[in-house]
């Protein structure tokens, strides 16, 4: 096991944030959290030493710094494993209790290690394009989190939910509900609210675990959130997929008035900063010129929205129609 979290005591941290804002590369907090690629609060909470911080994100920081003062913080490091927390927590607790209480423990310790790892072998493998849609479905209008149960016999609840629009994506709804009820056997259940917003929500722990084996933010999602590894490290038919997950739950198809709505785009929306520049490079790299532009990441043109519909395309047939329309006319009229 690798030493990937890193330590500094108050001093050095205070040292090492006045050198990082002094540093020409330094702008703004928020360009640096960008930067570091955590989030803001676990930043923050490295500043005030109340956490430790992963060993890239820490060598990322280095990076503001001339190499002779990055050499002195590294000597100030203290490199420690990721269980490093779990372990020194397991050593205090075990010496307060008894020989017979730790038996016990360890017991229930081996029966939870074994149903874990039951669990474990029945998740399904992010091996096919359809999961890939799922998961680009979930990174667009999806959460998924545990909590504290109140009621009586559980001691969690496992939450996962998809947004969508309750007039425009019917089908769309269908489809995703198809794929859970499919891939983790729980058919959700529906609920539509005042705001014409229609909820996809379902309790299944083997859909959470899914998410989380995935890296998937548990609960409420960080301010620069992105593509986890085992994603970006998958061919490029599968990130398409995600793509195509993501256009149909966060995304649209449009064309302006001012270009006599000839020219149509094919737009993502997102708040994370991290994951627009993914979706940028995703894109780019197969030749379609992506650009951002606020929160959202966009291709632009004819030949390029055909591009994209071959490539990509898209699962909903609220854009599919949009598609179909410019198409067989020429034009995106808005509002159709």
């Amino acid at each position: 096991m690798e030493k990937n979290r890193v330590k500094l005591n108050e001093n050095s941290l205070r040292e090492l944030f006045k050198f990082i804002k002094k540093s020409p590369k330094y702008s703004t907090w928020k360009k640096l959290v960008e930067d570091v690629q955590i989030s803001n609060t676990s930043l923050k909470a490295f500043r005030r030493g109340e956490r430790t911080i992963d060993k890239k994100a820490f060598l990322r920081l280095l990076s503001y710094l001339k190499k002779g003062i990055q050499r002195h913080f590294l000597s100030k490091s203290i490199f420690l494993y990721s269980n490093w927390g779990a372990k020194k927590g397991g050593i205090n607790s075990c010496s307060k209790i008894s020989s017979k209480e730790l038996k016990e423990r360890m017991k229930q310790a081996r029966s939870y290690i074994k149903r874990k790892s039951q669990l474990l072998s029945n998740i399904p493998k992010l091996d096919n394009l359809e999961l890939c849609e799922f998961f680009g479905a979930m990174l667009g209008d999806g959460s998924s989190g545990k909590y504290k149960s109140k009621e009586k016999g559980r001691k969690y609840i496992y939450s996962t939910t998809i947004s969508c629009n309750a007039s425009k994506d019917p089908k769309y709804i269908k489809k995703l509900s198809y794929t859970i009820k499919n891939y983790f056997g729980v058919k959700p259940y529906i609920r539509i609210n005042k705001d014409n917003t229609v909820r996809l929500c379902n309790r299944s722990k083997l859909l959470y675990d899914w998410l989380t084996d995935l890296n998937y933010p548990s609960r409420k999602k960080p301010s620069n959130f992105g593509l986890p590894r085992k994603i970006l490290k998958a061919p490029t038919k599968n990130l398409n997929a995600v793509l195509r997950g993501l256009l149909d739950t966060d995304g649209h198809m449009n064309a302006r008035k001012d270009e006599n709505y000839k020219y149509p785009y094919v737009t993502i929306t997102s708040y994370s900063p991290l994951l627009r520049k993914q979706i940028k490079t995703i894109l780019r790299n197969q030749g379609l010129p992506a650009f951002i532009h606020k929160e959202s990441v966009s291709i632009r043109g004819i030949k390029n929205t055909h591009s994209w519909f071959r490539l990509i395309g898209s699962s909903n047939p609220r854009i599919l129609n949009k598609y179909k329309e410019f198409c067989e006319t020429g034009k995106i009229i808005a509002g159709s």
